[in-house]
């Protein structure tokens, strides 16, 4: 592999560190949590994707009324896919219908960004990861490829970069989605997924699932690279099998005929639960976790990165490894018990805490102190 060592050697803390109290908690529940963004003022902007609406939260946490609405006029959207924070802390909103909705530091909304249809004939457009200085948008492109029969995920996607209003769009670096031994024309389970970040100069910071290592990428090819960081791989259990296929079930496409029991919620058949066993037999599972979820990692606004890793089974505790630019393990942090990394905004950590119905409660704690 091409480009600078960063450093020798990747060591972490023997102890993991802890978040303090949470200095705000957000008095009402979301249903899925996808981006947060901070505005002026104290007040916070919230993706929910299952309720396809962008809220913007009180300062005091008290309140949460959605900003627009649905629809495919002016100020309206489709859903809620993601923010992402552009200069000057305007922010751009994904809300489907080919375009990003521009919205200022205080939460009022600005204009639309209209992408061109000559880029979504390039390699379409999903939700963004992030943004450079210059107001560029990132986001992964050709996830899924055709096949005689069907579709399957591509061994190998590109990150994608539109500077508005350019016509075109640029391909900027690979990412490796699945091991190539298991990548047989289907959505593998665990699947050994890259992860990647934007740096304010464009520059792309890719972590490999496979090896566990920070490589940063400028005008397509690999200019540094870190160390291998130390893990403990997480073996996967017949527990972590069937909790893969309850959620495969449980999503809309996969949930095939329902049926039903007055007085009880819908469930899938018993054909759909044969064909779903039959789709992710037992083979089919590789014998550990990757070192870290999908899209598991996020780029403080002090330019570390935080990594969310794979956890055994029932753990109510998630665990992040913070990077130097380096790509060197500058801490390990324990979150709260059941609580998921949802943001990292300059007036602290956002996480998110799911309770016996599914529902998130927002909570926002103090940025640790950690080596830069």
């Amino acid at each position: 592999m091409s480009g600078a060592s960063l450093a020798a050697q990747s060591v972490g803390s023997s102890t993991p560190q802890r978040l303090g109290a949470a200095t705000l908690t957000v008095a009402e529940p979301f249903s899925e949590v996808v981006a947060v963004a901070e505005l002026t003022g104290g007040r916070l902007l919230v993706a929910d994707r299952r309720e396809r609406t962008f809220y913007v939260v009180s300062r005091d946490g008290k309140t949460a009324a959605p900003l627009g609405r649905n629809g495919s006029g002016p100020n309206e959207y489709t859903g809620a896919f993601g923010i992402v924070r552009l200069p000057g802390d305007t922010l751009a909103l994904y809300g489907g219908s080919q375009r990003f909705l521009r919205v200022s530091p205080d939460g009022s909304f600005l204009d639309a960004l209209t992408v061109p249809v000559a880029v979504m004939q390039a390699g379409g457009l999903a939700a963004p990861r992030g943004a450079d200085a210059r107001g560029a948008l990132y986001w992964t492109g050709d996830v899924v490829g055709t096949i005689a029969g069907g579709f399957k995920r591509n061994l190998f996607q590109n990150i994608r970069r539109w500077m508005p209003p350019a016509e075109t769009i640029d391909t900027v670096a690979p990412v490796a989605d699945h091991a190539p031994a298991m990548h047989v024309h289907r959505f593998f389970p665990y699947a050994e997924s890259d992860a990647w970040a934007v740096a304010p100069d464009g520059r792309i910071a890719v972590l490999s699932a496979a090896a566990y290592r920070l490589r940063w990428y400028e005008a397509g090819r690999v200019v540094a690279e870190g160390p291998a960081i130390p893990y403990t791989p997480v073996p996967i259990t017949s527990d972590d099998r069937d909790a893969f296929r309850k959620l495969r079930l449980e999503q809309p496409a996969g949930m095939g005929r329902l049926v039903a029991t007055p007085g009880e919620a819908p469930r899938p058949s018993a054909e759909a639960i044969r064909r779903n066993r039959e789709a992710y037999p037992d083979e089919i599972f590789p014998s550990h976790k990757p070192p870290f979820v999908e899209n598991g990692m996020l780029r403080a606004p002090t330019g570390q990165l935080w990594v969310i890793r794979s956890m055994p089974h029932g753990s109510l505790r998630a665990r992040i490894d913070i990077l130097g630019a380096d790509g060197r393990r500058r801490a390990e942090l324990d979150l709260p018990d059941g609580r998921r990394l949802v943001g990292l905004e300059r007036n602290g950590v956002w996480l998110a805490r799911v309770d016996d119905d599914g529902l998130q409660w927002l909570e926002r704690y103090p940025m640790p102190r950690v080596e830069p």
